[in-house]
């Protein structure tokens, strides 16, 4: 929605990167996604490598999405298949004369239908795999957790106010 606040409502962890100047850059690092906070899997004061996974989701919802949207993309594939081969018939019926020109446009309707129905599909199939990749939380650099302001069962949405989960430098 336009002007809703991006952050709003992601639980975080803060990070202060690891870095030769002596005041490192603190992050609050956030879900991307909505859920139920399943783990984390850090403390204050540990240090944690660039990628290092530190808190997840319960991300059995996000993994159904994806299988669902996945499935969704193989059915408009073969609608598309379909569409496409059927457009293929009723065009050399038509070169043929032997069907009318609304069956040729109904054919060709078809087929756009099809082609809009698999963009669409592929759109939430996309979308689908990287929300569940989002239900990880991983450090984005090297660095050291300073504070853990999440908990197991947190729910957090992007929707609603910034929750903290780890603080980080």
């Amino acid at each position: 929605m336009p002007g809703r606040n991006l952050l709003a409502g992601f639980a975080a962890l803060v990070l202060v990167a690891l870095s030769a100047t002596p005041a490192a850059a603190e992050r609050r690092l956030a879900f991307a996604v909505a859920g139920v906070v399943e783990a984390v899997m850090v403390r204050p004061g540990q240090k944690v490598a660039k990628g290092a996974e530190l808190a997840k989701l319960d991300l059995r919802p996000l993994a159904a999405a994806a299988r669902a949207a996945a499935a969704e993309l193989k059915a408009a594939q073969l609608e598309l298949e379909f569409a496409t081969a059927n457009m293929g018939r009723v065009k050399q019926l038509y070169d043929d004369l032997s069907t009318s020109k609304e069956e040729l446009e109904r054919a060709t309707l078809r087929l756009a239908r099809a082609e809009a129905g698999k963009e669409t599909a592929a759109a939430a199939d996309e979308l689908a795999r990287w929300q569940l990749e989002r239900g990880t939380l991983v450090a984005p650099v090297a660095g050291v957790i300073q504070a853990i302001t999440g908990y197991i069962g947190l729910v957090v949405d992007p929707a609603q106010r910034f929750t903290p989960v780890v603080v980080m430098k």
